[in-house]
């Protein structure tokens, strides 16, 4: 038998969930982009150039 979910937001509410996180990656990838952290971490995904980018996040958290 197959599960119902049931949502709690509104679309509205997730829309606004949406429109902020998308703001907030966007502030962080341009103080990535105007510090010492972007070289260093394109100089450790060079050295994994074969994985993809969640697998690199993934190595990097670690």
């Amino acid at each position: 038998m197959a599960r119902k979910i049931k949502h709690t937001k509104s679309p509205e509410q997730r829309r606004a969930e949406v429109e902020a996180l998308q703001q907030s990656i966007a502030e962080q990838v341009e103080q990535l982009r105007q510090s010492e952290q972007w070289t260093r971490f394109l100089a450790f995904a060079q050295t994994f150039h074969r994985y993809s980018l969640n697998n690199l996040l993934l190595i990097l958290a670690q």
